[in-house]
């Protein structure tokens, strides 16, 4: 494995964090994340709503049945709170809780057929147009949003999702058309979707030594395999730090990419870092001992086009890893 390791050598970036990442809620809470769908009857004022197509994502069930996600966009929902990435961020790394709450429609499951005719499920979600306008430009509140989604859809309709591998179609705005909402008529924006006492430190993956958490994971993006620890001459004091991966497709190349940020909340310069990559492994080392992680991935690595950058004021490592072929 030494032999097939490249070394990245990392230079300071203090641009924000442009990667996926991954956020968390407790299961008694997921209806407040969502606006009420069009099958629930009560007794508040409602409206008929049909949202405009955005972009469509496709993965499949834990059977296997393909399913279609269409986010779609209306100005009858109210937006969620204006926040820089640097705010979700902070929100993000943070041990304190967050208030940040973002409105949405979540329809029925509806049945089609794919293009090979086989039968698939359909799902639309519906936000703000100006937060949709954010998701679409902005990978990390893309991806805020969507692993927010397959949590809630897992939830609310009692489903297994393979959420690790999911495709953002780059020329399929929605499948099967669009669909209308039946949604509540509120006197003041619907913007208190995530209680203010939720700890969004689970938003990210933490896999620290000796931590435990009654927060149930959103989303893992990718299942990693950690090292034995007798084959490592591992450091005996180390911290492993929170980390988030995420399996994406290149608009550009269609190539699959792992996006991973780690979290090193101690380290100030690029030049504390030491990070290995072999052909199906990350190894990173910081210097005084502060942080060691150890993983294997279930992908081989395109170990020449890995590249990574260190953002001084977030803290955070981002690495970009082609997959091999």
């Amino acid at each position: 494995m030494a032999g097939n390791r490249s070394k990245i050598l990392l230079e300071p970036d203090r641009t924000l964090l442009d990667q996926h990442l991954l956020v968390t809620k407790e299961d008694d809470v997921i209806d407040e994340l969502l606006l009420r769908p069009a099958r629930e009857e009560d007794s508040k004022p409602w409206k008929i709503i049909k949202p405009s197509p955005g972009f469509c994502v496709k993965l499949r069930k834990a059977d296997g049945e393909k399913v279609f996600i269409n986010v779609c966009k209306t100005d009858e929902l109210p937006a969620p709170d204006e926040i820089t990435d640097s705010e979700l961020m902070k929100i993000l790394s943070s041990d304190e809780p967050s208030s940040y709450r973002v409105p949405m429609s979540i329809g029925e499951e509806r049945s089609d057929t794919d293009k090979s005719g086989n039968p698939c499920a359909v799902f639309d979600i519906v936000v703000n147009t100006t937060f949709y306008r954010k998701v679409e430009s902005n990978p990390l509140f893309r991806q805020f949003l969507l692993t927010c989604v397959l949590e809630a859809l897992e939830d609310k309709y009692d489903l297994i999702l393979e959420k690790e591998e999911f495709i953002v179609l780059k020329n399929l705005k929605s499948k099967g058309g669009m669909t209308e909402h039946r949604v509540q008529v509120r006197n003041k924006p619907l913007v208190q979707v995530l209680p203010s006492g939720l700890d969004v430190k689970a938003m990210v993956k933490s896999t620290q030594q000796g931590a435990e958490s009654e927060k149930k994971p959103l989303i893992t993006e990718i299942k990693t395999t950690h090292l034995n620890a007798s084959k490592l001459t591992k450091p005996i004091y180390p911290k492993e730090p929170s980390y988030v991966l995420s399996l994406v497709n290149s608009e550009e190349s269609g190539q699959q990419i792992i996006e991973a940020a780690f979290f090193l909340r101690d380290i100030s310069m690029a030049k504390e870092i030491e990070l290995d990559v072999g052909e199906d492994r990350i190894l990173l080392q910081t210097d005084k001992n502060k942080y060691f992680l150890d993983i294997f991935l279930p992908h081989l690595i395109d170990q020449e086009r890995v590249t990574a950058n260190f953002s001084v004021a977030d803290k955070v490592l981002s690495v970009k890893i082609p997959v091999a072929g």
